[in-house]
């Protein structure tokens, strides 16, 4: 499944670096040649304050709005 440019994602399933799973971003690009995605954090995140990291996409999960506030249950 590709995942759209400028879209809103949520990072899950990182097994190395999982203090980033959770986090959410702004997908940049896709680096063909690595088969990731750019995704710019909304925050600096880890010991290193990093801002962007490079994630296969399946560990990006698309950012849901949430649901109105007055929907049914």
């Amino acid at each position: 499944e590709v995942v759209p440019v400028k879209v809103e994602v949520v990072i899950q399933g990182l097994v190395k670096l999982p203090d980033f799973n959770g986090l959410t971003g702004v997908v940049q690009a896709l680096d063909a040649d690595t088969g990731r995605y750019d995704v710019l954090l909304d925050g600096p995140a880890g010991q290193c304050g990093w801002k962007w990291v490079k994630v296969k996409g399946e560990n990006c999960r698309l950012k849901m709005p949430p649901p109105p506030q007055n929907a049914p249950t």
